[in-house]
């Protein structure tokens, strides 16, 4: 089998972009996927747990990239033929929760290239992440993204 042309991009990252995390979008996306435990919407109550501000539903981080400032926050463009995708799945590691009122920088990268065998033949695995970090530049979370592509 030959080489991916997308090898050279493994562990290489897309401009970084500024995400910031408000009290409406964490309500916003609370209300869209059902959730109704008021520390999502009632900034007291988060408090009151011994949060700083309203928690962000443990999803939010797939939804994140489309707040990102334009321009940044992807990895670099991997070349892939969109008609043979299948999304394998997505995995979210936190280091901490996210708050109302972070302001997160968001880098994206390729972090590998693998293969495997499937009824069709062989299909290649692409691991995009997704990494989120605070203004101390620590680590809050990383949203990997498995994705597959077929002959």
């Amino acid at each position: 089998m030959a080489e991916n042309p997308n090898q050279a991009l493994v562990g290489k990252e897309g401009p970084p972009s500024t995400v910031h995390v408000d009290k409406s979008r964490i309500r916003q996306f609370a209300r869209a996927v059902g959730l109704t435990d008021p520390a999502y919407f009632d900034e007291a109550e988060a408090k009151k747990r011994g949060y700083p501000s309203l928690i962000a539903p443990p999803t939010l981080p797939i939804a994140l990239g489309q707040d990102a400032e334009p321009g940044g926050g992807g990895g670099p463009q991997v070349k892939w033929d969109v008609r043979k995708l299948l999304h394998e799945g997505t995995e979210i590691i936190y280091d901490r929760p996210i708050f109302a009122g972070d302001v997160l920088t968001m880098r994206g990268q390729l972090k590998s290239i693998g293969t495997r065998e499937g009824k069709n033949g062989v299909r290649t695995i692409y691991t995009m992440e997704s990494a989120f970090y605070d203004q101390q530049g620590k680590r809050v979370c990383a949203l990997l993204l498995r994705t597959s592509e077929g002959q």
